[in-house]
Parts: structure tokens; C-alpha cells; sequence
């Protein structure tokens, strides 16, 4: 109603109202879905899985799960377990997950993920996989054309992201197993359909991947390099200057560049300046793949202070090695994120606009890139975006969330498509903050 012919017209208020929607699209919308999540699937736990299209394998039947809602993607990879767990069933299904949806069960289940949004048409591509099975969002209208070329079939689950030329069943939650079980039959049947003289996989080993770090993990792994103060062993390395601040990497991948190219080159200038990187979404699929996810004890082009602290939190916890980027989650868990950054600033006794953080989208396409923005602004978070809104023609839109609301939430937008450009400035934002904080 409010932007309906005749109503408001004020610059000023729309912005502030799309910021009153990014603090509802968190507190309603991501924090309460992640946790009933946790909730219902299980907080994730630290785990290691292999990523990349190479994850597919030849000689079993492939299953892709995509999407952003995992409960129907969990009963598939429970009904896939039961058939595996037979004996006599050969060969076996392999879930692939892709996107959002592949993130959360990489998380719970520890199953391998296949790519990111912009990969979906190309796991078809190799002619291995018997089913796709979507609920919403990201779902490329292309996989159908490409499926065509193959014997995959395409299965929609959802009442409001439906596509032409797929096989729809609707996801009813009383029915789940039976759903679950009904599509891995569907998976098993298709199998018989492949012509293996199309199939292509690319003959290299997948990358490793160290994931799973919710809120409750991170609290355990610090409890242990400093128990009964877990916060305490995470501050007391900002303020020595250990770890120079911190920057959440979030959002999509766009096709508008090489791939992947600014999300890379942003992580490596940070992580090299000891800014630790925190990250939700498709990018973590792309630094996955440069291995800035791989537990690697050489720590490469890491910061010598951050491999520091990394190595301590490593060897306190039994493992060979934590990277200087914690993957926290898909997109819905960007909530995680606020929890860790309202637990350091309590512990500090500051507001979150008075932390040494930064936030960064710097190759976002989706929509809810865009309200994801506007919490972060709102929390008082310096937020760096990669490609410049529809909003330039104005000057003064521009300047108000550029500038002016600044002076109202102490966070505002920045715009830079080149990475070094962007690192530098968010590292020279994290230093200002430090200085005021007297650090």
C-alpha cells in the first residue's frame, strides 16, 4: 500500500521504511527459519565434504537436490541412505547438493555439494545425473532446455515455483518419507535411461572443505582454547591485534565477471591482512574452490598472525588445521552471523556499529541480496556491494545510503566492483574502527 499511486512520496521515509524491512526480513524471516531448522534437522556441527561438479560420480545414480528449504532435501538423503544401506542395491545413489539447499545438508548431513547457481545447468551437463529435484528459488529456467539434451528429469516441489516442462510433486510434510522414497525410486528407474557414451566428468579430485561452523560450534571450538570464556579467547585476539578485525563475505555469484574473480581476490586481500572472513551463500562455493576452505596447516597466503590464532583453535580442537574463512552457512544463516557479532560486542560492552567489522556482497544478482543489505546497514555495519543498484540516476538516494544514514545507524552502503579497491577500504574501515575503540 505504501508505494501505491498517491501515497508515500518522501525520499527520506521510503528509505527508512526499506530499512524498518531489511530488520524484519532478519528477525522474522532468517532468525526464526534458521532456527527452526536447528530445531527440527540439528544444529550443524563441523565436518569436512568435498565440493565441485567432480562430486558426481559415474557409476552411481545421481541425485541433485537445489533449492533453499532442506526438509524435503533431508528425507531424500534419508530415503538414499536406507536404499544404500542394502546390500543388494546396486548401484548406489549419490546426493548431490547444489546451492542453499546443498549448504544445509553439507552442514547436518555431511553430503559432498555440487556448485553453486551458476552451475546448475553444467551438473546436467555431464550427463550422470538421473534427477533434479527444486523447491524454490535460484532455479534456473535453463535446466529444462538442458535436460532435454539428457535423460534427467526435472522435479518441482513447490506451489509457488513451479516450471513448465517438469515433473511437479507437491512436497506435503505428513507424506515426507513416502515423497522422499517416491523420488529416489523415480532416481533408480531413470538410471536405465542414461547413455553412458554422453556422460563427461572432469577427471580431477573434488576440493576440500572444512564446514559447519553455526554459533553453538564456534562457542565450543573457543570454549576449548579458553575454557569457561570462549568469547573471551575470540576478543582477547582482536584487541592484541591478532586478528584485525573480522568481514562477513556473503551473497551470490555473478555471471558478469570471471568467475568468481572479485569474491577470491576480496578474501585473499583480507585474510592476507588478518581480517578473519566469515561466510554465507553461494561464495563460499568459489572459495571452496580456490581451497580458502581447505584445512591446510601451511596456511597459505594467510596473514602471519591469523594463521596464528587459526593453528591454536586447530590444535585445541584436535584438527590439522581451521582456514582463515569459517563457512557458517547458506543464505538464511546470515543470522548466525549477528549472533557472534551481539555476543563480542556485549562482551566488549559496545554497540555493533562500534566493532572493527565489515560486511561485503560482492557479487549479488538475488533480490534478497537487497534487504539483506539494508539489516546489515541498519546493525551499524560498514556494507561493501559489488555492482551499483538501479538507484544512480538520483543523487540524493546515492548520497542518503552512502552517507547520511551513517548518522542514523552508524552503518551505510559502499559500491566497488574492483576487489582490491573493496578490501582496501573495508581494511581501512576495520582500522578506523579500532583506532575509536582504542585498539
Amino acid at each position: 500500500n505504501r508505494i501505491a499511486m498517491g501515497m508515500d512520496h518522501d525520499m527520506e521515509n521510503l528509505l527508512l521504511g526499506a530499512c524498518r524491512l531489511g530488520l524484519v526480513d532478519s528477525y522474522c524471516g532468517m532468525y526464526p527459519a534458521t532456527m527452526v531448522q536447528d530445531i527440527l534437522l540439528g544444529v550443524p556441527k563441523v565436518g569436512q565434504v568435498k565440493t565441485n561438479l567432480t562430486v558426481i560420480e559415474r557409476d552411481k545414480i545421481n541425485v541433485v537436490i537445489h533449492g533453499h528449504i532442506p526438509f524435503l532435501p533431508d528425507v531424500v538423503v534419508r530415503a538414499a541412505e536406507d536404499y544404500n544401506d542394502d546390500p543388494g542395491h546396486e548401484p548406489k545413489v549419490n546426493v548431490v547438493g547444489m546451492c542453499c539447499t546443498g549448504m544445509e545438508v553439507l552442514m547436518r548431513r555431511g553430503i559432498n555439494f555440487g556448485g553453486d547457481i551458476l552451475q546448475q545447468e553444467l551438473a546436467i551437463a555431464t550427463g550422470a545425473i538421473e534427477l533434479v529435484v527444486v523447491e524454490v528459488q535460484c532455479t534456473q529456467p535453463a535446466i529444462v532446455d538442458a535436460a532435454e539434451h539428457f535423460h534427467t528429469k526435472i522435479v518441482t516441489t513447490d506451489p509457488m515455483a513451479k516450471m513448465e516442462g517438469t515433473t511437479y510433486i507437491e512436497f506435503e510434510p505428513e507424506r515426507a518419507e513416502e515423497i522422499g522414497r517416491d523420488l529416489i525410486k523415480m532416481a533408480i528407474d531413470n538410471y536405465a535411461r542414461r547413455d553412458h557414451t554422453k556422460v563427461f566428468i572432469p577427471d580431477y579430485e573434488p576440493h576440500e572443505m572444512l564446514c559447519g561452523f553455526s554459533t553453538e560450534q564456534l562457542i565450543e571450538a573457543l570454549d576449548k582454547v579458553k575454557p569457561g570464556d570462549p568469547i573471551g579467547a575470540f576478543v582477547d585476539n582482536i584487541k592484541n591485534g591478532n586478528i584485525l578485525g573480522i568481514a562477513a563475505v556473503i551473497g551470490c555469484v555473478t555471471p558478469r565477471d570471471d568467475y568468481g574473480y572479485r569474491t577470491v581476490e576480496l578474501i585473499r586481500e583480507l585474510i592476507k591482512n588478518n581480517v578473519l572472513v566469515v561466510l554465507t551463500g553461494c561464495v563460499a562455493t568459489i572459495a571452496s574452490y580456490w581451497d580458502l576452505l581447505k584445512p591446510d596447516p601451511t596456511y597459505p597466503g594467510v596473514g602471519e598472525s591469523l594463521a596464528a590464532v587459526m593453528d591454536v583453535i586447530a590444535k585445541a580442537n584436535g584438527l590439522e588445521a581451521v582456514p582463515p574463512c569459517l563457512f557458517m552457512g547458506a543464505c538464511v544463516d546470515n543470522s548466525r552471523i549477528e549472533e557472534v557479532l551481539n555476543a563480542v560486542a556485549d562482551y566488549l560492552g559496545v554497540r555493533i556499529d562500534q566493532l572493527p567489522i565489515a560486511g561485503s556482497a560482492p557479487e549479488y544478482i538475488a533480490e534478497k541480496a537487497i534487504p539483506i543489505g539494508f539489516w546489515t546497514v541498519s546493525l551499524g555495519i560498514f556494507t561493501h556491494i559489488g555492482d551499483q543498484p538501479n538507484i544512480a540516476a538520483s543523487e540524493r538516494v546515492v548520497k542518503w545510503l552512502t552517507d547520511d544514514v551513517e548518522k542514523i545507524f552508524g552503518g551505510k552502503f559502499y559500491v566497488e566492483a574492483d576487489p582490491y579497491k573493496s578490501a582496501e577500504k573495508i581494511i581501512e574501515v576495520i582500522e578506523d574502527k579500532r583506532k575509536a575503540l582504542g585498539l
